[in-house]
């Protein structure tokens, strides 16, 4: 029930953590800078609670670890957030209703992990404030993207675009393709 999508190419966020450690944790700082400036500093004005972090997966969980203390935000780990018909027992007692949650992804695509983490969090009374990533790719024309940031506001430290994809080469398939 996932999406149904081939990549051409697999961007190995496992090997940048362990490999290129140095950089991986500069680019982390950096999206910590940002999301300080953009989101947290907006936050603070008004007198709102800070959000918690929310990964789904052993890579967001590293990179959320690493973004908590620079930020000193709170995590929730739920973990492996499986296809869009599974059953979940036991997320009611981690997600607090009123809360503000900011998913933590990797690599986002087409969004789909990240849309049924904001459905679980929506559901059980809880507030989706963005989500973050090292890679976003942007699938969308550049009229849509804005309209998906009204939706839910996305902040990554690098993004795929039309414009930028010639020497990477990334492509999507579909069964359409």
């Amino acid at each position: 029930q996932s999406s149904s999508v081939y990549l051409t190419k697999y961007i190995d966020i496992k090997k940048m953590i362990s490999k290129d450690k140095a950089f991986f944790i500069y680019s982390l700082y950096q999206l910590a800078l940002r999301i300080q400036n953009e989101w947290l500093n907006e936050t603070f004005e008004i007198k709102q609670e800070a959000p918690t972090l929310i990964c789904q997966n052993l890579n967001s969980s590293f990179i959320a670890s690493v973004l908590s203390s620079f930020l000193k935000l709170d995590i929730v780990i739920l973990d492996h957030l499986g296809p869009i018909n599974t059953m979940y027992s036991s997320l009611n007692n981690k997600i607090e209703e009123n809360k503000n949650y900011i998913i933590v992804s990797d690599v986002v695509c087409l969004g789909t992990e990240v849309k049924i983490a904001k459905n679980l969090i929506t559901f059980l009374g809880g507030k989706v404030f963005g989500n973050i990533s090292i890679v976003k790719i942007n699938t969308l024309n550049e009229k849509d993207i804005v309209e998906e940031e009204k939706k839910l506001k996305s902040i990554s430290v690098f993004n795929i675009s039309k414009q930028n994809n010639e020497g990477i080469n990334f492509e999507i398939r579909t069964a359409l393709n």
